[in-house]
Parts: C-alpha cells; structure tokens; sequence
C-alpha cells in the first residue's frame, strides 16, 4: 500500500493517517480484528536535515562516454532508527544528490544497471553471466543539520 497526500506536509508537523479496516483483507481473505488503524507521525524539521552530493566516474570517464545502463547510487544509513538504504539515478554527467538527509553515518556505493532491472546483479557461474560493474565509496560520511557534503566521487572499474 502506498499514501500519497494531497498536499505536503509543513516541516515540524503532528499528523495521524486512519485507516478503516473493516473492508481491508489480505491475501488469504482474513479480515483484520481492529476496525480503525491510527499511526501517528512527525515531519522532520528541515533544519534538521543534510545532504550528500558528488559524481560517479567509471574507469576515469565521465558516465555519458563508458556506455552500459543507468547508474544508481546508494546511501546506507548505519546509525540509530535510520538504517536504510536510499537510492538515487545519478544524471547522465554521473552526479548525483541525497537530498534532506536525517543526521547520521552513511556508507555509499554506485552501481551501473546493465540490464534494466534496477537492482545489482552480482553475476552467475552457469551459465556465465558477468556481475555488473560497482564501486564503494572508501570512507563513512558524518550527515549533520544543515552542513552539506559535496564533491563526493565514487569510482567504478578502477
């Protein structure tokens, strides 16, 4: 299930989201034992929030001129309640942007979608077909509020 609100939400906000339940059933036909599901949220002040931003460079190239598919980064958030994993499509110059990042510790890497699934294939031995192309960015990057990190560069195929 997916919610997209009608309008967004305004930074530091107290909402609820209610769902009746009474004509909600999964795949088996169970119907749930509650009538009214309530979860309550708060929107991240943006403040409080960072980014990360640089380009991917395959074999030393620019990603326009090393062919192959779409490149994706991802950012993995390695500390507290926020340990996700992110993805962005880096443009066709190779730079990308994680923008309104919580404040924590993120591990990145970058791989090249070969063959359009977006997901990284890591290849099989029968019958052969080669992993795709990805690089890791060597070091933790430390999100703070409203401190930008960019000239980030991740290197595929070096």
């Amino acid at each position: 299930a997916e919610f997209l609100p009608d309008h967004s939400f305004a930074p530091g906000g107290w909402y609820a989201i209610a769902v009746v339940l009474d004509s909600v059933r999964d795949r088996t036909g169970n119907v749930p034992r509650d009538s009214l599901l309530v979860r309550r949220f708060r929107i991240t002040e943006e403040k409080l929030l960072g980014s990360i931003g640089g380009d991917v460079a395959i074999k030393e190239e620019p990603v326009a001129r090393a062919g192959g598919g779409r490149v994706f980064v991802e950012a993995r958030g390695l500390s507290g309640s926020d340990a996700r994993r992110l993805r962005v499509s880096a443009d066709s110059s190779g730079g990308f942007l994680f923008d309104r990042l919580p404040e924590g510790l993120y591990l990145l890497s970058a791989f090249i979608d070969e063959n359009d699934n977006g997901v990284h294939d890591c290849g099989l031995p029968f019958p052969v077909r080669f992993a795709e192309s990805f690089g890791v960015y060597p070091d933790t990057l430390k999100i703070r509020p409203r401190w930008p990190i960019e000239g980030v560069r991740i290197g595929i195929g070096k």
